[in-house]
């Protein structure tokens, strides 16, 4: 009788819990921001996916030490850069994955700070340089891969040191630069200005795709802008590096200054300065760092037609 009588006065109450519930739900859904994709976030998103180019997995020797000749002639005695954080070389083996062909613009970066409305102090670039390489902070650099994942539905993200280092060597071949022929020939593959009294050349930006590509299809590896990588940087990271895709270390193992990792080209300004076009150069700066550029990856094991890919969208 009791357990009678107690039935029926809980069946209200469980009627009412579920009309709370759905009233929830219905104020969730009405104050969430589902919005579709502009036209022109639409554009870039397809301009995006077809500017990947697959890299399919493999092994290579990563790091300083792994040749001393290499595919274009140069040769050397043991170490082409001084510093032990480019050492020793080490056996890389990693799964496919997709890389940019260029790097990102600047009115594609100005698409992603007007939808996350972040403020954006080279936002006239967008219309003055429009083509021509963004530079950014890393935090806004992997967030402008994330959200491309956002509006595709695929694993967008930056790059990591090993999976650069690798389409930058065109599959790891033993290229120690990344153009065209692994040669520097300033003035045709690497574009660059001379002072008045022709003694010392500077670097001059370029529209994204305007410097051949290297073997594999890859434009500006060693020109235009540095580029964030999704790594923490150590020095030491070499000595205990994994062999499979490896991504640095989990943390950053310094107290004081946090860096990321970058890769790319640096400053260059004499005509002996020709390091920081190399493909084994590991670089570093803080996060807040505003002055390195973006190419994005889609980390995708297994590759797929331009078409299955924007199927995803």
């Amino acid at each position: 009788m009791f357990n009678s009588k107690n039935k029926q006065k809980s069946k209200p109450f469980s009627q009412l819990g579920t009309l709370v519930n759905l009233a929830v739900l219905l104020f969730l859904f009405s104050n969430a921001s589902f919005s579709a994709p502009t036209a022109e976030q639409k554009a870039l998103i397809k301009q995006s996916i077809e500017n990947m180019i697959y890299v399919p997995g493999g092994s290579f020797m990563m790091g300083d030490g792994a040749f001393t000749e290499d595919l274009a002639g140069h040769k050397t005695q043991s170490y082409w850069l001084g510093s032990k954080k480019h050492r020793p070389a080490h056996k890389v083996t990693l799964d496919g994955y997709y890389l940019g062909k260029v790097e990102v613009t600047n009115y594609q970066y100005y698409l992603y700070t007007e939808a996350k409305k972040i403020t954006w102090k080279n936002r006239p670039r967008h219309k003055t340089r429009a083509d021509y390489p963004v530079e950014t902070d890393w935090k806004n650099a992997k967030g402008f891969c994330t959200w491309l994942g956002e509006l595709s539905n695929l694993p967008f993200d930056l790059p990591t040191e090993a999976q650069w280092e690798y389409a930058a060597r065109s599959g790891g071949q033993n290229y120690l630069f990344p153009t065209d022929n692994g040669k520097l020939e300033f003035g045709r593959n690497i574009k660059l200005i001379r002072n008045d009294e022709g003694t010392d050349r500077y670097y001059t930006l370029s529209k994204v795709g305007s410097h051949p590509p290297n073997p594999m299809g890859f434009h500006e590896m060693a020109a235009n802008v540095p580029e964030w990588m999704s790594d923490w940087y150590y020095s030491k990271y070499y000595r205990k590096s994994p062999e499979h895709n490896p991504k640095g270390p989990d943390v950053s193992p310094y107290k004081d200054k946090q860096w990321k990792s970058f890769r790319g080209t640096t400053n260059l300004n004499s005509d002996e300065a020709t390091e920081g076009f190399m493909t084994i150069l590991r670089q570093n700066k803080l996060p807040e760092y505003e002055n390195v550029g973006i190419r994005c990856s889609i980390q995708m094991k297994e590759k797929q037609s331009k078409k299955e890919l924007l199927n995803a969208v």
